[in-house]
């Protein structure tokens, strides 16, 4: 589209504070964890709620981070397999996304084609992840997938997919 549609280049910096607890837990089967994000700074403005609930045999989530994606210990016994799905929806009320707001036509140059009229960001997104996760060993592969409401009112969904493979040693 040229280079009238860029944003301008500036340093963005941001705070983010994320907190999470856990729900409810039955066993190493089922886990429902709340959490609470809060972004500010010259980049984005917002405040996210969410649960994540994991159902499958797996490692606690509070017991470590690569825990979650290989062997781990239960009682004394090494537990070489783990499966089990995500599903994590957030709800998100944005105050302000500079991505989103930017600046018309590239700071402050003015063309008679390319003034349009500014876009209304959506102040409440709604997103939802979900996935799988298989580990054994020392190798695990997990896929998300997410489907996000449009950021601007008027324009589409978004949905994307990842595919991530640990390895540990």
């Amino acid at each position: 589209m040229g280079w009238d549609n860029q944003l301008r280049t500036y340093a963005l910096l941001n705070i983010n504070f994320t907190a999470i607890k856990q729900l409810l837990a039955f066993g190493n089967f089922l886990e429902v964890i709340g959490g609470a994000r809060i972004n500010v700074g010259s980049y984005i403005d917002a405040f996210t709620i969410y649960p994540l609930i994991r159902i499958g045999k797996m490692a606690p989530y509070f017991s470590g981070y690569f825990n979650q994606y290989g062997s781990y210990y239960k009682k004394g016994k090494k537990i070489k397999t783990q499966y089990y799905f995500v599903v994590k929806p957030e709800n998100s009320f944005i105050a302000h996304n500079a991505l989103l707001h930017g600046q018309r036509l590239n700071g402050d140059q003015d063309s008679a084609v390319g003034i349009r009229p500014p876009r209304t960001i959506r102040h409440r997104l709604f997103d939802v992840q979900f996935g799988g996760v298989i580990a054994h060993g020392n190798f695990s592969i997990s896929y998300l997938q997410t489907h996000s409401t449009e950021y601007n009112t008027g324009l589409y969904h978004h949905n994307w997919g990842n595919i991530s493979l640990y390895f540990r040693w």
